[in-house]
């Protein structure tokens, strides 16, 4: 969790879900499965980490990536923005 959120791919706004319109999600592909275990990453995953505005983390998981956009988890039109990519 701690490598996608000092070196995320994309960073996503607002998510369509009620109270968190503001909140953010920090989208990568760490090189490590697990905190600190020495695992590859599954293939053809992303990692996702959502914080609510106070920057607190709500949800974190691996997700399926887009066939058509690399780094994306399919599904991306849940957040209304793109703020940051790489």
């Amino acid at each position: 969790m701690v490598e996608t959120l000092k070196a995320p791919l994309i960073i996503a706004e607002g998510l369509k879900r009620e109270g968190l319109e503001t909140g953010l999600c920090y989208i990568a592909k760490p090189r490590k499965y697990r905190d600190g275990a020495d695992y590859p990453p599954p293939p053809k995953m992303v990692f996702l980490v959502c914080i609510t505005h106070e920057f607190k983390v709500f949800e974190w998981r691996w997700e399926p990536e887009d066939v058509l956009r690399l780094n994306y988890p399919n599904d991306a039109q849940r957040f209304s923005n793109i703020k940051w990519k790489r």
